[in-house]
């Protein structure tokens, strides 16, 4: 046995070393620890899939590197994008939105998660992909969307697009420039019934100028079905710039009635769902519903002489859109920019409305 003389117990003394407190150091730790390392990455995604737009995916990606992770992951792009716009409208959106994007493992992505394929983009595809827009019905460079972002679409993508069309469609080609739009707008309400159901139709993508008015009636004759393909007209520049258009074209009509048929007040009456007071910013792309209201009225009037809408038809189209429409917008704000551009003969007729409506609010308050 070991004899421990006094020397030997003073040696331990020189080895020792200061007690740590485990649970004061694990607390300072934690202190300095990003309290989102700890979320789960499925937390993270299932957040990520519910976020409004790409400018909040945007600002999303800028928050951390964990944040930035997910916002470049493919799946939860697919997701995201699934659970916003729904699986007839997912592949044009993200054409339209994120091209460079859609390559084939993206466009594979979408069509596992239940992506329908609009026989109508398939035709789009076909008509420009590659192609330069030389066809003087199309719409010039800058005048759609979807003619300057379709181009942008990786080889890939398309080929998958293509071929995923061509194995559940049997035909595809559609003489019309517009393919299934310009079918759908002249048909009977059982083929576009037939359209909508079979042939996942959206009234998009819009290669050439086209008028939308039958679309106002199909929303009053058939509104179920004319539910199911208005979303598009939330997000797609194009399209919503037609249905201005439209609305446009209706108001002006009733305003040259001397008495309007039931037809056309059930048609201004859909004008209540058509055009609605929901908010479009954020989700409408590269622009505003009030710079596309803008865009269609200075526009409109262009395409009739002079002499054909007098001052009193004119005043009475302005009427008729503060009364029955009802975007997110302010009218009157949007009606003031326009008095610059228009002619002069409109310029004086808006004016009047306007300092009317003023005069009447003023009356009231």
């Amino acid at each position: 046995m070991v004899r421990i003389t006094p020397k030997l117990r003073r040696i331990p003394t020189v080895f020792r070393f200061p007690r740590m407190n485990v649970r004061a150091e694990k607390k300072q730790f934690d202190h300095h620890v990003d309290p989102f390392s700890r979320v789960p990455e499925e937390i993270l995604s299932c957040i990520f899939e519910n976020l409004d737009n790409l400018s909040t995916i945007q600002q999303f990606s800028l928050t951390c590197r964990r944040f930035r992770m997910v916002a470049k992951s493919r799946r939860a792009i697919a997701c995201w994008a699934m659970n916003r716009f729904g699986k007839r409208f997912v592949l044009y959106y993200c054409i339209l939105s994120m091209s460079q994007r859609c390559d084939g493992p993206f466009i594979q992505q979408l069509l596992n998660m239940g992506a329908l394929i609009p026989r109508c983009l398939l035709q789009a595809m076909l008509m420009i992909y590659g192609k330069a827009a030389t066809s003087a019905n199309m719409l010039p460079k800058g005048g759609s969307l979807f003619v300057d972002v379709a181009q942008q679409v990786p080889f890939s993508g398309y080929a998958m697009l293509m071929y995923a069309g061509m194995q559940h469609y049997s035909h595809i080609q559609n003489k019309e420039i517009n393919g299934d739009l310009s079918s759908f707008l002249a048909s009977t309400c059982h083929e576009r019934k037939e359209l909508i159901d079979n042939h996942a139709f959206i009234p998009a993508p819009i290669l050439a100028p086209i008028s939308l008015r039958s679309l106002l009636r199909y929303a009053y004759t058939d509104r179920h079905h004319y539910m199911i393909i208005a979303p598009i007209f939330e997000f797609d520049p194009s399209a919503r710039r037609c249905l201005w258009d439209a609305v446009l074209s209706l108001l002006l009509d009733v305003a040259f009635a001397s008495t309007p048929s039931q037809d056309l007040l059930a048609q201004l009456n859909s004008l209540d769902w058509v055009i609605t007071p929901k908010s479009l910013a954020g989700v409408l792309l590269n622009t505003s519903d009030q710079d596309l209201f803008i865009a269609a009225f200075a526009s409109f009037f262009a395409k009739y002489p002079v002499s054909y809408c007098t001052a009193d038809k004119v005043e009475n189209l302005v009427r008729l859109l503060f009364r029955h429409v009802h975007p997110s917008f302010n009218v009157s704000e949007a009606l003031r920019h326009l008095l610059s551009v228009l002619r002069i003969e409109l310029r004086n007729s808006v004016a009047q409305v306007l300092k009317q409506r003023d005069r009447s609010i003023n009356v009231t308050s």
